[in-house]
């Protein structure tokens, strides 16, 4: 039998030297001994180890134990891992005396985690005696230093993957299994489907940006999805000891794929580990039939490999990919929206409630034709992945964003082309919002909304809003900032913002047409910067007079006023201010009717503030202020 020395050292400082504490202690070091002999002696059944594990040390004060062993082996260097709350280290040394490697493992020790001791153990256990029941060609390899095909990938990886089964099949001999947690092969999946996304977001956030080289990236892509793989099949194999049959998955499509691999890493298992001829050619069909069912297939060269990815990840199944996403989200509040409630409840000529269902509509119409007029891509912005939600005075509206200058941007304007199109819609009937909007992590279905994007909304439309309007945060707008200011993309979205003297950025629902006679303004003069800077080129070709650039801009500029429909929205903006001055003068009658010292009174007022805050910044907004109002200017950079 192979003698071991193990060590368990936990120092009695004045928090552990009480009674119960130093009981626990004894207690502890105790089942760590004992456990430690019961794996010692079933790895000493295995022929196939050399007994020669020289010591076990358990110990409070790792990294001093590490290094001290250290000192003693004369190493300059030496390699130690703490890891997240319970790993340890294995090293191998070799005695040049006995002519033989001594094996040494240190494990932190965790007061109460006695349970998981034995897994630590068997683990640190087989990594030091790898050499013995690994092959020595699967030792050497290592994937940096190989040619970039998936059949290296797969040979790089078997290491891991035989050292995992391995170790929990002789747990699972061994030890109940009640003692041991392990991630559900569903969990296992799912952390996979995440990474995954997040990857295909990763990479296509480079699109557009004219400076990251596409095999790059797809290098970059495929090295992260491989090690995600990596642990994917790792996690299942560690469940897999516990399962008679096949690992239970709710995914039926890809239950029966991931299972045949689960089975086929067995079998590479067995013959590995008895040095037996093997094949990887049933693990690799198996792995391309997983990732071609994910939408990417793999296709291999003598050399490399080819991937082949669905281009848009805002496509993949939401049933299959649980997990949150980059989206603008904005958080809209719809004020009075009890009493509206009540209305409806008491009053059975009321139709708030189609009223609500009608500007949905209204404003989805207004979101397909700008996108129809603008021919914008589909691959660049998604129009079928606009989400909303209703619940109770609330609206949720988001839709998903690659982090690229283009689809950023092209995505942010179609969001406010929807909020401002519900907004105006809302307005035309009586019903007033406040809103903020806020980008980042979103997850929706039809039972759960789960978004930090959507808090942060939240917080900007009850703190920083205040009035009848939506706010943008602050976030988006220092990252709209960072984009060229002679930028189209960038001025369209910023011909739909207002901002007033505080500098809080909102967007502006009034006289669209005016707003289009802004962005063209301003992207004329972009386009005269640039004439500008060839016309300073002297290379006797470039020479341009700056009276022609003024004539072409002053030209195309009366084109467009010419041909906007002025009368559509003076129409359009009576509607509105006539439903702001029947909401004051409703709000004036209720003033009318309390006391003036009343709590009541006091909130009238300020509602009332709020509305004449509204109609004033319509009145600038529509050109129809009868003071040169300093309040309020358009948005630029």
């Amino acid at each position: 039998m192979n003698k071991v020395e193990i060590i368990v050292n936990i120092a009695l400082t004045e928090e552990y030297d009480k009674p119960a504490t130093i009981d626990l202690i004894n207690k502890y070091k105790a089942n760590c001994i004992e456990l430690a002999n019961a794996v010692i002696d079933d790895l000493d059944n295995h022929e196939e180890l050399d007994p020669s594990i020289k010591k076990i040390i358990i110990t409070d004060n790792y990294e001093t134990a590490v290094q001290e062993q250290a000192n003693l082996w004369n190493l300059r260097t030496y390699y130690h891992t703490i890891g997240r709350g319970y790993r340890g280290v294995g090293k191998v040394v070799y005695n040049e005396q006995e002519n033989r490697p001594e094996r040494y493992i240190f494990i932190p020790s965790h007061l109460g985690t006695e349970q998981i001791f034995p897994l630590v153990l068997y683990g640190l256990a087989l990594e030091v005696y790898s050499t013995s029941i690994l092959p020595k060609r699967l030792q050497s390899i290592r994937l940096i230093n190989l040619p970039w095909t998936f059949h290296s990938h797969i040979e790089a990886t078997l290491p891991r993957w035989i050292k995992t089964y391995w170790t929990r099949s002789k747990i699972a001999e061994r030890f109940d299994r009640e003692l041991f947690v392990y991630r559900s092969p569903d969990d296992c999946y799912s952390a996979f489907s995440r990474d995954l996304k997040k990857f295909l977001f990763e990479y296509n956030c480079y699109i557009g940006d004219g400076q990251s080289d596409n095999t790059q990236r797809i290098g970059i892509f495929w090295e992260k999805l491989f090690m995600s793989t990596e642990f994917l099949i790792a996690g299942l194999l560690e469940a897999a000891p516990y399962y008679d049959g096949d690992l239970p998955f709710t995914n039926p499509e890809i239950a029966p794929i991931l299972n045949n691999i689960v089975i086929e890493a067995k079998i590479l298992t067995q013959a590995i580990s008895h040095q037996e001829p093997y094949s990887i050619e049933k693990l690799k069909l198996g792995l391309h039939e997983f990732y071609k069912q994910l939408g990417i297939n793999i296709i291999e060269h003598p050399s490399a490999i080819e991937i082949r990815l669905v281009k848009n990840p805002k496509r993949y199944p939401k049933s299959d990919i649980v997990d949150v996403e980059p989206r603008f989200v904005c958080f809209m509040d719809i004020l009075g929206f009890s009493a509206m409630v009540d209305e409806y409840d008491q009053d059975s000529s009321s139709n708030v409630l189609q009223k609500l269902q009608t500007a949905f509509k209204e404003a989805l119409l207004v979101l397909t034709s700008y996108s129809q007029f603008q021919n914008i891509d589909e691959d660049e912005s998604e129009i079928e992945h606009l989400e909303y939600r209703v619940f109770s005075d609330c609206i949720c509206i988001s839709l998903p964003y690659f982090d690229n200058e283009v689809n950023y941007t092209t995505n942010l304007t179609l969001l406010l082309t929807y909020a401002r199109g519900l907004q105006t819609a809302l307005m035309t009937k009586g019903v007033f919002t406040r809103g903020g909007i806020a980008s980042g992590p979103y997850y929706m279905d039809d039972n759960i909304l789960f978004s930090k994007a959507m808090i942060r909304a939240y917080i900007i439309e009850s703190k920083e809003a205040i009035y009848p309007r939506i706010v943008l945060d602050k976030a988006i707008i220092e990252k709209l900032s960072t984009y060229s200011a002679t930028s189209l993309y960038l001025q369209s979205v910023l011909a739909l913002l207002a901002k007033d003297t505080s500098g809080i950025i909102f967007l502006n629902p009034f006289n669209s047409s005016q707003n289009s006679v802004n962005q063209f303004k301003h992207s004329m003069d972009s386009i005269q910067t640039s004439l500008n800077n060839i016309a300073d080129i002297d290379d006797g070709f470039s020479k341009i007079e700056d009276s022609v650039i003024q004539n072409i801009r002053d030209w195309s500029l009366s084109l467009v006023e010419n041909n906007i429909d002025t009368e559509a929205d003076k129409m359009l903006n009576e509607v509105i201010r006539r439903e702001i001055q029947h909401q004051r003068w409703r709000l004036e009658i209720q003033k009318s009717e309390v006391s003036v010292d009343s709590n009541a009174f006091k909130n009238i007022e300020k509602s009332l503030s709020k509305y004449n805050w509204l109609e004033s910044f319509m009145n600038w907004a529509t050109g129809t202020s009868l003071t040169n109002s300093a309040e309020f200017e358009y948005c630029k950079f």
